[in-house]
């Protein structure tokens, strides 16, 4: 319960890094939250890849697919990873 709790915490921290502009903080938090709580923070995770590999599609295309890939293995039905 602990670690989920900690998830958690770092999952609220890793919105608001990604709310002020700095995506690659927020994901770095999210893979954090992961490794506390792989089963609980599995979707932010997938939402916080897709969301970095969108926002890298136009400069940096061969790593927005990368992140665009894992959020997909992580959650298949990920809307903002699809298409």
């Amino acid at each position: 319960l602990e670690k989920r709790n900690e998830a958690n915490g770092l999952v609220e921290r890793a919105r608001a890094e990604s709310e002020a502009g700095r995506p690659a903080e927020a994901l770095g938090l999210l893979r954090e939250a992961a490794a506390l709580d792989p089963a609980g923070t599995r979707g932010a995770l997938a939402e916080g890849l897709a969301l970095r590999g969108r926002e890298l599609l136009e400069a940096q295309p061969e790593e927005a697919a990368v992140h665009l890939r894992e959020a997909l293995l992580l959650d298949p039905r990920q809307p903002l990873a699809q298409g």
